[in-house]
């Protein structure tokens, strides 16, 4: 192929991408909507435990048992520093149970430390 013809060539996909819209932007995902909705389904959101400063190894029990999971079988907290971490799981039985202790958290992360954290509910 010529110079002249690759030139060509090229200019000619330059207009066709000119001229052909861009794909549509898929929404951002919702996360925090998403488990809320799916906690609501299962008539878990209303009761579901909160995350208070300074409280997080009530915050894990509380979070499991609340999803049926016995407690210290997912979640664990470190004394030292109180951070959460995940114990494996492999005590817990159940899709379902495994995902509600998966939305309690996320909804509680985005949600109780805010300040219109009572207006979310």
């Amino acid at each position: 192929m010529s110079a002249s013809a690759l030139i060509a060539l090229l200019a000619a996909l330059e207009v066709v991408q000119a001229t052909t819209p861009a794909p549509e932007a898929e929404p951002p995902i919702d996360g925090v909507a998403e488990h809320r909705a799916w906690l609501a389904e299962q008539g878990l959101l209303a009761n579901r435990p909160r995350l208070v400063p300074g409280q997080t190894a009530a915050f894990a029990l509380a979070t499991e048992r609340h999803c049926g999971v016995t407690p210290g079988s997912l979640l664990t907290v470190d004394p030292a520093t109180g951070a959460l971490s995940f114990a494996g799981g492999d005590g817990v039985q159940g899709l379902d149970r495994f995902l509600c202790v998966f939305a309690v958290l996320n909804v509680a992360v985005a949600e109780d430390q805010a300040p219109d954290r009572d207006a979310a509910e």
